[in-house]
């Protein structure tokens, strides 16, 4: 399965391939909610691409859960 970010304004999944495509689109790891074309919960820190997004915690890092 591939990886998508989901933009509850265009109501869908967009595909993302490539590095090319989470360089577009801001992609930095699933899972990726844009809320007006814009990602919540993203650390400017992050790289963009096909990655696990890290969350940190006071206990340490873990990936997406």
């Amino acid at each position: 399965m591939g990886h998508a970010l989901v933009d509850r304004a265009m109501n869908g999944a967009i595909p993302v391939a490539d590095q090319a495509d989470a360089e577009r689109t801001g992609f930095t790891g699933p899972p990726t909610c844009l809320i007006d074309g814009r990602d919540p919960f993203a650390n400017p820190s992050s790289p963009t691409g096909l990655a696990c997004r890290m969350y940190h915690t006071a206990d340490a890092g873990g990936g997406a859960r």
